[in-house]
């Protein structure tokens, strides 16, 4: 039987590594952690490409295996397309505290999707348009380098909808759907996602 090809994934979020796999059944995937790295670059570029680079990059350093890492986010148009590349640290970036060994996921996303409601109430959104883009970059045991980008378009709803999904997912309902990301299962979700456009471009090119 032929070995499955194993790719490491610069993250060690559960939920993004579920959507992954589920996507992507027939590779092996790897956390950080199960490559032993627990250290996270810090995002500091202004762009998901360069930021979704520098995370793979850095998890290239520790493994021969082909590498992906992706930055994702939420665009909010009346927004000026905030969140953007600060989507997973709004909360924070907004001037918001956090104990420094805050570490609870869960937490975070609902402290950074109750600052975004507060955002769009002080803008008075009227269009509550926006989109989930995703970028995936790949790093071959080459070291060559290939970037996928995939989106969701949708809008933000004024309350939290759904106890599935995470980040953003309670108060985002995509385009012709009557459910938010987080009150769609995993197959749903998987089959319209930002995510699962981009890891669709991504299997075309492993697959050719």
């Amino acid at each position: 039987m032929m070995k499955k090809k194993t790719i490491v994934v610069a993250s060690n979020n559960k939920g993004k590594i579920k959507e992954i796999k589920a996507l992507l059944p027939d590779i092996e995937l790897l956390s950080l952690s199960d490559i032993g790295v627990s250290d996270t670059p810090e995002e500091t570029e202004n762009t998901f490409i360069k930021n979704a680079l520098i995370k793979a990059r850095h998890a290239k350093a520790f493994t021969e295996h082909t590498v992906i890492a992706d930055d994702s986010g939420l665009e909010v148009f009346c927004l000026d397309n905030m969140p953007g590349v600060f989507s997973k640290r709004l909360y924070v970036n907004r001037g918001g505290k956090t104990e420094e060994n805050m570490t609870d996921s869960a937490c975070i996303d609902k402290l950074n999707l109750c600052t975004l409601l507060k955002m769009m109430e002080k803008k008075e959104c009227d269009k509550r348009d926006a989109r989930f883009v995703c970028v995936i970059a790949l790093i071959n045991s080459d070291r060559t380098e290939v970037v996928f980008e995939g989106q969701c378009r949708g809008r933000i709803l004024t309350e939290p909808k759904g106890s599935g999904g995470f980040g953003y997912d309670p108060v985002f309902l995509p385009d012709g759907y009557d459910k938010t990301f987080a009150e769609m299962d995993d197959e749903q979700k998987n089959g319209i996602s930002h995510r699962a456009n981009a890891l669709r471009k991504l299997k075309e090119y492993l697959d050719d």
